[in-house]
Order: C-alpha cells, then sequence, then structure tokens
C-alpha cells in the first residue's frame, strides 16, 4: 500500500540511529469515532473524499488510524476561539 503522506510530513523512521523518534499511536475505529464525533458512514464518506486520514492496515481485517493525524484533522475543524486567532 502506497504511503500517503509527503516526505516533508514523513515521520522519521525508529531506528538505533534516531533513538529519540518515538512510534505513533494507533487509534481503532470506535476510538476515532468518539474522538470526532460522527458516524462510521460519514468516517469512510470523508475517506473517500480525501478528507480524512487513511487507515493503516494492520492485518487482514484490522486497520487503525494515527493519532496525530486524528487530532491534527480535529484541530482544523475548531472554530476559532472568541477573542483568538483563527486556526487553519
Amino acid at each position: 500500500m502506497a504511503e500517503h503522506l509527503s516526505s516533508s510530513t514523513r515521520p522519521e523512521p525508529i531506528s538505533k540511529s534516531n533513538p529519540a523518534a518515538k512510534a505513533p499511536r494507533l487509534l481503532r475505529k470506535p476510538e476515532v469515532l468518539e474522538r470526532i464525533g460522527l458516524s462510521n458512514s460519514s468516517l469512510y464518506c470523508f475517506i473517500k473524499k480525501g478528507e480524512f486520514p487513511r487507515q493503516v492496515q494492520l492485518g487482514k481485517r484490522a486497520v487503525a488510524w494515527r493519532e496525530d493525524e486524528v487530532e491534527q484533522w480535529i484541530a482544523e475543524r475548531l472554530p476559532s476561539q472568541p477573542g483568538g486567532e483563527a486556526q487553519g
């Protein structure tokens, strides 16, 4: 499966030469749905339109999403706070 991240946003691989790199936390679908507050069908509709991060295949029937990508997606959609600057 092709990587959907550009090289500029791809995290550094975890290796002996890069011990500070931390593996991203993966979220399974129930937790993703709870965090984003959308239905299962809405989630996959956003993915199909390219408006939500793609899932990572863990096995034949298991997928997950990178927590940092889900959190970024949520942050981009939060309305700006009163008196604060707009995000985006």
